[in-house]
């Protein structure tokens, strides 16, 4: 079975779950939670994707979100409220864990502030922070997590939200969200990956139980190759590449399938849908997988195959000429990628997008990399 037939079976089993998905939202004697039921209509019928916060308390709200996903966390925080906890339900769903309407007072819900109640809850109550308890757990997540916040956040928001962009390779991206989590109690990198997500990057996956079972379930081959997580982060965002949508909702449909979709509507076509060799780790250049990658073989650069009209479209205002009048004195740089390959763009929803570093591209040479201080 060549690529471009896996690509297609692929692509089908995937818009299957999701059209499923979306029917079995709309109705109502389908077991569902409600605000799932919304996401489904929102994230996967119209392909919505989450905007980033402009306001510094709700971005530690949906950090607070995130941090506190972890199932078991998350059904004990929705005991309180009937639901799952939102952003603008987290408030009140602590509240009642804590007997605490503190947590109601939007002006509580900077990093400082928060960590201020968290740390005024933890001298009252003198929770033992080792125990594995719900309240202890959150407490312990609230008083780390809001100091790393608070130091991220200590430039403004949107210097935050350009270091999470400067993360422009999968690799990179995984060591951007492990070091976001290493100093945070009771976070690992897949509710960092959540958070990132949720705040509107959507080439990040949260790379939890949950995916783990399904994202075999969808390529076969993976069963068997026992993809570490960062392995797995970095093949959705291939997989999500190659069908045409964005790891985010790649991610949404894999969760949502997992808690709704029948068991017989989770089998698997009986041919293997997709058969892929395990991938390599990136290479210091940020090419992943540079023996098989067709695009960087000298043989495939001197054929000086053509760009399709739409990816010239996409890459005219991204470099403010006509794409054939680019000559590059280094031959591996080809102009489809690169503005991709060098870290200048992202492809976001679809679309190519600047990154701060084209926008500062006078510090960098034509490989990146910054000009040396003398």
């Amino acid at each position: 079975m060549d690529k471009l037939k896996l690509t297609k079976d692929l692509k089908q089993e995937i818009e299957r779950r999701r059209s499923l998905l979306i029917e079995f939202s709309y109705d109502h004697s389908y077991p569902m939670d409600p605000i799932e039921r919304i996401r489904i209509q929102s994230l996967l019928e119209k392909w919505e994707s989450p905007s980033k916060p402009e306001d510094m308390r709700i971005l530690t709200k949906q950090f607070c979100v995130s941090a506190f996903s972890y199932a078991p966390l998350r059904r004990y925080l929705a005991s309180f409220i009937g639901n799952i906890p939102m952003r603008d339900t987290i408030s009140l769903s602590l509240s009642k864990a804590f007997n605490n309407n503190d947590f109601l007072q939007d002006s509580n819900w900077s990093p400082e502030t928060l960590h201020k109640l968290a740390l005024k809850i933890q001298t009252n109550k003198n929770f033992d922070l080792s125990r594995k308890q719900f309240n202890p757990r959150i407490i312990s997540v609230l008083l780390t997590g809001t100091k790393v916040l608070s130091n991220e956040l200590m430039n403004g928001i949107d210097k935050f939200y350009q270091k999470i962009s400067c993360a422009v390779t999968p690799l990179a991206m995984w060591n951007l969200a492990e070091e976001f989590a290493k100093p945070i109690s009771n976070v690992g990198v897949a509710l960092i990956c959540d958070f990132f997500k949720e705040i509107g990057f959507t080439r990040y996956v949260k790379v939890d139980h949950h995916f783990r079972r399904e994202f075999p379930e969808l390529i076969s081959d993976l069963k068997t190759c026992k993809q570490s997580p960062k392995e797995s982060f970095i093949l959705s965002q291939e997989i999500a590449d190659s069908v045409g949508i964005t790891p985010f909702h790649l991610d949404s449909i894999l969760y949502l399938w997992g808690r709704y979709g029948h068991k017989e509507n989770q089998t698997v076509h009986s041919t293997k849908i997709v058969k892929l060799k395990t991938q390599k780790m990136e290479e210091p250049d940020g090419i992943i997988d540079a023996k098989n990658n067709p695009f960087i073989k000298p043989s495939w650069i001197k054929q000086r195959g053509s760009l399709t009209t739409e990816r010239q479209e996409q890459l005219r205002p991204l470099f403010g000429k006509e794409i054939s009048t680019i000559k590059s004195s280094n031959t591996e740089q080809y102009p489809a990628f690169l503005g991709i390959r060098w870290g200048f763009a992202i492809i976001n929803e679809g679309k190519l997008t600047r990154t701060d570093k084209w926008n500062n591209r006078s510090n960098y040479d034509d490989r990146g990399h910054p000009f040396t201080k003398k």
